[in-house]
C-alpha cells in the first residue's frame, strides 16, 4: 500500500504544478491521515516529496524576482505540507501517532529500529547494483534515461531533477526503496518526454498503439 500513496501524492502534486489550482491539493491532508495510519512511509516519502515541490517554488521565487504566482504556489504547497503532517494526528493514538515516526527515526533506542533493520536483506544497501545484477536492469534503464534527460532536455525542470536525486539516494541506502525509485523515475521520465514533445510524436507514430498494447500486456 505504501507505494500506492506515493503515486497518488505525485499525481496530485504534478496536477497542481501544471495548473496551480488548489483543488488538487485538497486531498493531500486526507492522504496524510490515511497513510500515517498504514505506514511510516508517510513521514519519509510523503513529507519529502511535498518538500521537493516546495524547494522548486522557492527557486522560482528567487529566479523570477518573487513573482506573485511563485509566491502563491509556495504558500499553497507549504500549507499542504503543514496540513499533511498535522493529519498524522487523526488516529486513535492522536498526537502520539504524529510524534511516533520522529521518535523512531531520531531516537535509535526508542524501539531499536536500526538494530532490527540491520537483520533483513531488504534493509541492506543494494551492492548488487554495482555488479550489474540482472535484477537491477529496470534501475539501469531508468537511471540512464533520466540522467540523459536532465542534461540534454531542451526544457529544464528542477522538480524532476530533485526527484531523481532523492529517489536515487534512497535506493542506494537500502533495497527496500527499489520500488520507490522505479515509481518516481518512471513518472519523471514520462514528464521529461511530455516536456519535450514526445507525446505528440508518439501519437503520430503508426506503431505506437500496437506498442502500447504490448507494454500494457507485459505490465499486467
Amino acid at each position: 500500500f505504501n507505494f500506492l500513496f506515493v503515486q497518488g501524492l505525485l499525481i496530485r502534486l504534478f496536477a497542481y504544478k501544471d495548473t496551480s489550482q488548489r483543488r488538487y491539493l485538497i486531498i493531500v491532508p486526507l492522504l496524510g491521515a490515511v497513510w500515517a495510519n498504514v505506514h511510516m512511509g508517510s513521514f519519509i516519502y510523503g513529507l519529502t516529496l511535498i518538500g521537493i515541490f516546495i524547494l522548486a517554488e522557492i527557486k522560482n521565487c528567487l529566479t523570477e524576482k518573487g513573482s506573485l504566482a511563485a509566491r502563491t504556489d509556495f504558500r499553497n504547497l507549504f500549507l499542504s505540507l503543514t496540513l499533511f503532517f498535522a493529519a498524522f494526528a487523526i488516529s486513535p493514538y492522536g498526537l502520539r501517532n504524529l510524534l511516533y515516526p520522529i521518535m523512531v527515526f531520531l531516537f535509535p533506542d526508542f524501539i531499536g529500529f536500526y538494530r532490527t533493520t540491520a537483520l533483513t536483506d531488504e534493509s541492506q544497501a543494494p551492492l548488487g547494483v554495482f555488479l550489474f545484477d540482472q535484477s537491477y536492469v529496470p534501475f539501469y534503464v531508468l537511471f540512464v534515461l533520466n540522467v540523459a534527460a536532465v542534461f540534454f532536455s531542451k526544457k529544464k525542470d528542477f522538480v524532476l531533477t530533485l526527484l531523481l536525486i532523492f529517489s536515487f539516494f534512497m535506493f542506494l541506502y537500502m533495497n527496500r526503496n527499489y520500488p520507490f525509485f522505479i515509481i518516481v523515475a518512471s513518472y519523471a521520465l514520462l514528464r521529461w518526454a511530455q516536456l519535450n514533445g514526445f507525446k505528440e510524436l508518439w501519437l503520430r507514430w503508426t506503431a505506437g498503439k500496437w506498442l502500447e498494447i504490448v507494454l500494457l500486456t507485459a505490465m499486467a
